[in-house]
């Protein structure tokens, strides 16, 4: 089951009065579990209207969206707090409950096995009379006694309007699970047939998949489940031969997605399909026209990607580099052709590409970069720290600051002057005449030399998002001078905050607040309390977030 936050951490993140009423939603049957997996959780919630909610699990963090206004503004509303408090409590095994008490699935199956077979067929024509995806789902299941008639059933069940917004999306991919699951039971039976029908319905699918707002990623799980399947079915069929290729490649160059990568087709072929597939991917490379700038990116990239990947799946480093290289005209291009070469050990070749990408791109910090790394592999420390400062200068960034502390070992306090003093003198003025030290502060918190920092956000002036930055480093161990860095924060935005915004302001003040609880802090309330007290939706906000 999907792991779903307890009652505090839903609080902590939605506020107790959004909370509350997200139990009161969850505890009225307003929710209606429609999809529960492992991965995902989707419901309709109905309010003033029916609201689309999905949570899901990517790469260990729990993920949340949901169609309401609210949520569009950038807050954890109560539709996903109830369907989170639904899905979390309802009792294993039992169906949720929407117009009365739940009963246990057995039940009904129990009931429906006692029932005639005349009064089954009734209550089923009924069903498909009145909903067309039963209908449908029904006709797979004839059609399932008809080889012939199989395509047909499952055309109907692909078939989709000429453009899918969000809200159908969601409700096509729902249906898309019927067709998935006859797939797989053709596949039992009858593997040939089963991928010639993959074939038909990757191919309808990847049209459709174009012309959607797949925004839920609703449509795209299903259709990587379709091509994985297919991809499975061929795996454990003899290797492929030449007609094998011909439907992969005929599918690829439909698939602007990736979801049947060179790699993998590469390994269902025997050597015969091996040949005609690369033959036929090496023909289309070698038809392009001369190339053009950014040409990676342009309507040939589908014939570019399938070459490199060939070359990979080959395990073909000097092709590779070949067709990497036929676009010089981004640094990306040298980056990419460096990152093939040293993965293929071919670290001296991977040195001399870097140093071609900073001839061609000086002025591209990534090159610096690039050189500098190299050369550090070679043990050229010298000459890789100074490309390491060339590219901090060209772009001070955290990393560029890390990778250049990390390079100069004991010489870093002398080059950390030297990179501060830089800083300072690219600092502009602000309209009250203090400098702006944002960057310095930054990277002053990135080396843990919060005192440093202290003292230039006391004296000069730092971005809201580097003040509040701050303050998070220093709630700890200094929970005063936090507090004061976040009310200097709300103290600059909330004048010319929208609607959108007051949610995490009002969370600032409240963090404020618990930081120092003093009579200083709480007569700043009063005082912004007085002076928006006009913005009643902000002090709502402010009241739930205090209490």
């Amino acid at each position: 089951m999907l792991p779903l936050p307890d009652d505090n951490t839903l609080i902590r993140i939605a506020g107790a009065a959004t909370f509350k009423r997200g139990q009161g939603y969850a505890t009225s049957g307003a929710v209606e579990i429609t999809r529960e997996t492992d991965a995902v959780i989707e419901a309709t919630v109905s309010g003033q209207d029916d609201y689309l909610v999905r949570v899901s699990r990517v790469e260990f963090e729990t993920k949340s969206t949901c169609t309401c206004p609210a949520f569009n503004l950038g807050a954890l509303c109560k539709h996903v707090v109830a369907t989170a408090l639904v899905a979390r409590d309802a009792p294993p095994g039992k169906a949720i409950a929407h117009d009365g008490p739940a009963s246990e699935p057995g039940d009904l199956r129990q009931f429906l096995a006692q029932q005639p077979a005349a009064q089954l067929a009734a209550w089923l024509g009924d069903l498909a009379d009145e909903n067309s995806a039963i209908e449908k789902r029904l006709r797979v299941f004839m059609s399932l006694q008809d080889p012939a008639a199989v395509r047909k059933a499952l055309g109907q069940l692909l078939r989709a309007p000429s453009f899918l917004d969000w809200r159908r999306s969601r409700a096509y991919a729902r249906e898309l699970d019927s067709a998935v699951e006859t797939l797989a039971s053709v596949a039992r039976s009858n593997a040939a047939e089963a991928a010639e029908l993959y074939e038909y319905a990757l191919a309808r699918l990847f049209k459709i998949y174009g012309r959607s707002d797949d925004s839920g990623g609703d449509i795209g799980d299903r259709l990587r489940q379709v091509a994985n399947d297919y991809l499975q079915l061929l795996q454990s069929r003899p290797p492929g031969g030449a007609a094998c290729a011909k439907a992969l490649l005929k599918l690829q160059k439909q698939d602007d997605w990736d979801m049947l990568p060179v790699k993998r087709a590469w390994a269902v072929l025997g050597d015969a399909g091996r040949a005609a597939y690369a033959g036929a991917i090496e023909s289309e490379y070698a038809d392009l026209p001369p190339p053009a700038k950014g040409d990676h990116w342009s309507a040939h990239s589908g014939t570019l990607r399938r070459m490199e990947e060939l070359a990979s799946a080959r395990g073909d480093i000097g092709a590779l580099i070949k067709v990497l290289a036929r676009d010089l005209s981004s640094a990306y291009a040298y980056t990419r052709i460096v990152a093939a070469c040293a993965d293929a050990g071919r670290h001296r070749e991977a040195q001399q590409w870097a140093e071609r990408g900073l001839k061609a791109h000086p002025d591209a910090s990534g090159m610096h970069t690039l050189v500098a790394r190299q050369y550090l592999h070679s043990g050229l420390e010298t000459e890789a720290r100074e490309h390491f400062w060339q590219a901090f200068v060209l772009q001070p960034t955290d990393e560029s600051w890390s990778e250049l502390r990390s390079a100069c070992g004991d010489a870093w306090p002398a080059f950390r002057c030297h990179a501060l003093e830089h800083l300072e003198s690219l600092e502009r003025l602000t309209p009250d005449g203090r400098r702006d030290v944002s960057a310095r502060v930054m990277m002053l918190m990135h080396d843990g030399d919060l005192e440093a920092a202290c003292v230039l956000a006391d004296t000069h002036a730092l971005s809201p998002h580097t003040l509040e930055t701050l303050a998070l480093h220093l709630a700890t161990a200094q929970p005063e001078v936090a507090s004061r860095f976040l009310r200097r924060v709300v103290d600059f935005e909330l004048p010319r905050a929208q609607a959108s915004q007051y949610k995490r302001l009002a969370r600032l003040i409240a963090e404020a607040c618990r930081l120092s609880p003093g009579e200083q802090t709480l007569h700043w309330v009063r005082d912004v309390r007085a002076t928006y007290r006009a913005r009643s939706k902000f002090l709502g906000l402010l009241d739930a977030a205090l209490s």
